[in-house]
């Protein structure tokens, strides 16, 4: 019989069954999770809970334009934590959750906050559209719920955002969440755009802190997260963290 996390990730990841299609088409059945069964990942000891630990949340996204694009992100996402595990007791504090985003109401809790040391690796699929709204909603409320886990604190949470193309949705009102967020400590905001479809307006809208991703170069963006994730957890909180870009990221405007 398999154990209750790996029963949860199967439903989160909505494999491919007879009935998963279904589940994905129902919008009140969103990442074929009800949201009492979606939290309960937050019964899960924390790993090393006497330290400080890192958090990061991927908001990715999985729209038509990106199928071609896909593999090459699963690939650097699961690079990443491979990367990270090299250094085990930092892929014990630094806890990750992945989001995906596309059509209206097909946000995706792929993965739920979980150490790099156990996280399983990640196949993304793509959708049509591009509605990334409830994502972000979920990624605040998710890191409330995450932050509350920690004995010893957390570093800033980062909420990471992924885009190639246009969102088809009206931002105004979860960017003023985000960027309170931002003044209040609670987050930070970094957004990122691939190819040559993205509307740079519209990220920043999201963040004072935008980058192009030369040449959709998904393997150094990620690794550059990997490495900030090991900076952060060496540092002091409230510590600036500069770690240097690659060439693959280009800042659009860069507060520090």
């Amino acid at each position: 019989m398999p154990n209750s996390a790996d029963a949860l990730m199967e439903r989160i990841n909505c494999l491919d069954r007879s009935n998963s299609a279904n589940c994905l088409d129902r919008s009140d059945r969103v990442n074929c999770l009800d949201r009492s069964e979606r939290f309960n990942y937050l019964d899960r000891p924390v790993e090393l809970p006497s330290e400080v630990h890192c958090c990061l949340t991927l908001v990715v996204d999985v729209s038509g334009s990106m199928e071609s694009r896909i593999d090459d992100v699963s690939d650097a996402i699961n690079k990443m934590f491979s990367d990270m595990r090299l250094v085990p007791r930092l892929a014990k504090i630094v806890d990750v959750s992945i989001i995906t985003f596309s059509d209206r109401d097909r946000h995706q809790l792929l993965l739920p906050f979980e150490s790099v040391s156990s996280a399983k690796p990640v196949k993304l699929k793509t959708g049509m559209f591009t509605y990334a709204v409830k994502a972000l909603e979920m990624a605040m409320e998710n890191i409330s719920r995450q932050k509350a886990r920690y004995g010893s604190g957390c570093y800033k949470p980062w909420i990471v955002f992924v885009t190639d193309g246009r969102i088809q949705e009206d931002l105004r009102e979860v960017s003023k969440r985000l960027k309170q967020g931002e003044i209040d400590g609670k987050h930070h905001v970094l957004c990122f755009g691939a190819g040559e479809n993205y509307n740079p307006a519209q990220l920043l809208q999201l963040s004072d802190r935008v980058f192009k991703i030369a040449d959709c170069n998904f393997a150094e963006f990620f690794s550059w997260i990997g490495q900030s994730m090991a900076a952060l957890s060496a540092s002091a909180p409230g510590d600036d963290i500069p770690v240097p870009l690659p060439e693959a990221l280009i800042p659009l405007i860069d507060k520090n």
